[in-house]
């Protein structure tokens, strides 16, 4: 529920606790985690205040402390060399323009996932055929009424066989962002 706090104890390194931050800023837990629910912010760090500012740059740079892959152009995270790869990985990132309250940039992000719902690249089911969204969108707290979406870009990976249709993707991105 939102407002609700957990404490995590953990003595991993620097690199786990880094990880882990990326993937509270770029990911959430439970059900529609991929649409801004279950979004999580971290607080504190072993008793110090989190000193993250969610820009770019700071993500950029979290993401780099893991595997130096990174590099901001455009106003986004891309990887510095694509690589040839048959599964999923962080294709861009992207911080949108921010909202005075959760629940206003939750129903954006509900509406665009509804426009946008017809197409392969946004997530399917088919029969038995399943396929996850190549599209996360998380939602960061910067302070009490400045919400951004932080929309994640997977490479997208389809079905052996399958024949996806029209690529949304671009237009969803811009409906949030």
């Amino acid at each position: 529920k939102p407002s609700t706090k957990f404490t995590i104890i953990s003595d991993a390194d620097t690199r786990i606790q880094n990880l882990f931050t990326i993937a509270a800023i770029l990911g959430g837990i439970g059900k529609r985690s991929r649409r801004g629910f279950g979004s999580f912010r971290i607080n504190s760090i072993n008793n110090s205040v989190n000193a993250h500012t969610y820009s770019l740059n700071d993500i950029c740079d979290l993401l780099n402390s893991i595997k130096d892959n990174y590099t901001i152009c455009s106003r986004q995270i891309v990887l510095k060399k694509i690589p040839v790869a048959a599964y999923p990985f962080i294709e861009s990132i992207q911080v949108g323009q921010h909202s005075s309250t959760v629940d206003d940039l939750l129903l954006k992000i509900g509406n665009a996932s509804h426009d946008f719902v017809a197409s392969d690249y946004t997530g399917f089911v088919d029969g038995n055929k399943r396929c996850a969204s190549p599209l996360y969108i998380s939602v960061i707290k910067v302070s009490p009424h400045h919400y951004f979406p932080v929309v994640t870009s997977l490479k997208a990976v389809f079905p052996p066989g399958y024949r996806p249709n029209k690529d949304f993707r671009q237009a969803f991105m811009e409906a949030i962002l």
